[in-house]
């Protein structure tokens, strides 16, 4: 698993937030390209590490609104959320690939049960 980490901010992409005077849309790029699994622990993660900010994901980048003013905590408040989006992520597949070779062996521990078994039956 590659960690996901944020590099910077697309600057050709901030705007003005059409609504709401003083917020500006921020485009914080993303690398490498965040699985859905990936996003949905960061969104998990959110409120852990700093004021609720509405992240929306698009491709290889997070937009995030907010003011001028928090631009610096935003992205400070990000990649602390990021690096615990990661760490939790991590675990999720390693509780999953456990899942998955428990499985694995309950099934080859019922085959070997199964041909044990059948060397005791006879058919015509």
């Amino acid at each position: 698993m590659q960690e996901i980490k944020v590099t910077g901010i697309e600057l050709k992409h901030t705007k003005q937030d059409p609504v709401h005077t003083g917020l500006n849309h921020y485009y914080f790029i993303l690398s490498p390209l965040p699985s859905a699994d990936w996003m949905q622990c960061f969104n998990n993660e959110t409120p852990t590490f700093w004021v609720q900010r509405d992240v929306i994901f698009t491709g290889r980048y997070m937009e995030v609104i907010c003011s001028e003013d928090e631009l610096v905590r935003c992205a400070e408040g990000l990649k602390k959320v990021v690096e615990k989006a990661n760490r939790s992520y991590e675990e999720a597949v390693k509780r999953w690939e456990a899942e998955q070779t428990r499985e694995k062996q309950k099934q080859q521990a019922l085959v070997d049960k199964t041909s044990e078994l059948a060397k005791k039956l006879k058919f015509d």
